[in-house]
């Protein structure tokens, strides 16, 4: 496998669309309404001017497979929020591919962004394999949430996770040779 990680383009917002309304996807994401092409330009126009977000398209040899981002970068704070991964491609699950996207994302930040020194993430808990994927790069549960959304009649909590860059530094050798072997 080639992973790597691009910025969206303008001719990747319909398969963005199709991806997120994809019931895999929008039964786990925080909203989930279904997005119209016009909505999806709209978001396209917002977000890529947008400076405190990175947005990308996840390729695996030269083939779209799914989107990351990360959002709400406060150089002030120095923190940012990984907002958003997911694979819009059937028959990538278990494959280890979300986990090298976490890595290449995480990897990216912490290495270009100017002095970032933790990332926040938000899983609601109807997504416990993300939550258990995480905690193993070095994330850590800093509070739940309680009931704070509804969908489909059923309440869900919202984890709120993060990772320091020391942490990463400590961990990040480790993870590399065993998901790029």
């Amino acid at each position: 496998m080639n992973v790597f990680l691009r910025p969206v383009e303008l001719a990747d917002i319909e398969q963005l669309r199709q991806w997120r309304n994809s019931e895999n996807i929008r039964t786990v994401s925080i909203s989930n309404e279904y997005i119209t092409t016009e909505m999806q330009v709209n978001w396209f126009n917002k977000i890529k001017d947008e400076k405190n977000g990175l947005f990308w398209i996840v390729m695996n040899d030269a083939k779209p497979v799914g989107f990351a981002s990360v959002r709400k970068i406060d150089y002030t704070n120095l923190t940012c929020e990984f907002a958003n991964l997911y694979l819009g491609e059937a028959g990538n699950e278990g494959s280890g591919l979300g986990a090298m996207i976490e890595f290449l994302v995480i990897d990216y930040v912490f290495n270009n962004l100017q002095n970032i020194r933790k990332i926040n993430c938000e899983i609601l808990s109807n997504n416990p394999k993300v939550i258990q994927m995480i905690r193993k790069f070095g994330f850590i549960e800093e509070g739940i949430l309680r009931k704070q959304y509804v969908k489909d009649n059923v309440d869900l909590d919202l984890h709120l996770l993060a990772i320091f860059k020391d942490v990463w530094n400590n961990n990040k050798d480790k993870l590399k040779k065993m998901l790029f072997r």
